[in-house]
């Protein structure tokens, strides 16, 4: 029995230490802002995040989403180059752009807003790319920091234009911990009704290239729907491919859309998995819970999030983790305590059987450009 009371003490408090440990190395506390760096030439509006950062020494390459859209007239894009301290990769587009109906400030205000049909019905009018400059021949050490010079060749009604932007960069990588791996158990893909252009392939490339053991692909079952085979197949050929293990996940909300639900280890055989929005919260849990028994199981998202919280999780049972983190510097005070509080209210089954709630760190990754920095895993 002390074995197994000191095996759940150790999880608690390495979670414990861990959440404070991550918020000092980002030097931020729980309120974050998303840095877009955006520029206009004749017309042609390019946007990118103000700060790259990968977190594996030495570093590959570096990943860059791009946006590219024009407010007025017919335009197109030839090429991308990049440029970063000495090595330099041309992409060639040659991608027709139509009329957003958008300024560059009219839509920066939509990119840093919550609402996502608003962000994803934006996306479509213009580029969204995820542009790769391999920097393996720099070998560039843990700390490393400069700048990525970024051009944008284009017209806009058959005028040349050229904008330009340079965004900061830093390597960094992940702290290396004997038996622990590293990686990020929710992020969405093109699958997702509130996503574009981002394929479940890109998700697996870039958690290879930042150093991560694994990755859980969580898309929303409403946009997944009779074709849950399909997406696994996805999985799996991106898992091959890259030789990072790709974890087909779903998230699934309750009825009233009340909260949401990951589904972890599902039954990758079957038909489909539980539906949108079709289940009040605890028969949800046990639908996930008995989709592929003994291995599957549910894991309450973002429970106190402010766009979408899921009041009274605590009270409900048998699932197996919960989101401490969902893509934030910091747990939220009021998450820790309830988590705590589980733990308690189920510390006298965790000496008798070994298991209790989890607590993970997340993303809950939709669009890169949209999102700060910095990332948040578990381990």
């Amino acid at each position: 029995m002390f074995q197994k009371l000191l095996k759940w003490f150790m999880a608690v408090v390495f979670v414990w230490m861990i959440t404070p440990a991550i918020a000092a190395a980002n030097g931020n506390d729980d309120t974050h802002s998303i840095a877009i760096k955006s520029a206009c030439d004749k017309g042609l509006m390019v946007m990118a995040p103000s700060m790259l950062k990968t977190f594996k020494a030495p570093s590959e390459s570096i990943t860059i989403p791009l946006f590219i859209a024009m407010e007025k007239g017919k335009g197109r894009v030839d090429r991308i180059i990049l440029r970063f301290q000495g090595v330099e990769e041309t992409i060639y587009l040659e991608e027709a752009l139509e009329p957003s109906g958008f300024d560059l400030p009219d839509m920066l205000t939509t990119l840093h807003g919550k609402d996502d049909k608003a962000i994803a019905n934006l996306l479509t009018k213009g580029i969204y790319k995820e542009v790769e400059l391999d920097v393996s021949e720099l070998e560039l050490k843990e700390g490393s920091e400069g700048e990525v010079s970024i051009f944008v060749e284009g017209s806009v009604d058959g005028v040349p234009s050229e904008t330009s932007i340079k965004v900061d960069y830093q390597a960094l990588a992940l702290p290396a911990r004997s038996g622990w791996y590293a990686g990020d158990g929710h992020v969405h893909t093109a699958w997702s009704p509130d996503v574009r252009f981002i394929s479940i392939d890109s998700r697996a490339k870039e958690a290879k290239s930042d150093g991560f053991g694994f990755i859980v692909i969580t898309d929303h079952e409403d946009g997944i729907n009779n074709k849950w085979e399909e997406y696994v197949g996805q999985c799996n050929s991106a898992q091959t491919k890259y030789g990072i293990p790709t974890l087909p996940g779903v998230e699934i909300a309750v009825k009233n859309d009340e909260g949401h639900t990951l589904g972890y280890a599902m039954d990758e055989n079957a038909a489909s998995v539980p539906h949108n929005q079709s289940l009040p919260p605890q028969a949800l849990i046990d639908a996930i819970n008995d989709h592929n028994p003994p291995n599957s199981y549910a894991v309450i998202a973002h429970p106190n999030n402010q766009f979408k919280p899921f009041p009274g999780y605590n009270y409900l049972r048998d699932f197996r983790a919960m989101e401490l983190m969902t893509g934030e510097y910091t747990a939220n005070p009021e998450t820790i305590s309830q988590w705590f509080g589980i733990l308690r209210r189920g510390l006298s089954s965790t000496l008798s059987t070994g298991k209790f709630v989890v607590g993970l760190g997340n993303s809950d990754r939709h669009y890169s450009i949209l999102e700060p920095e910095d990332i948040t895993c578990n381990w």
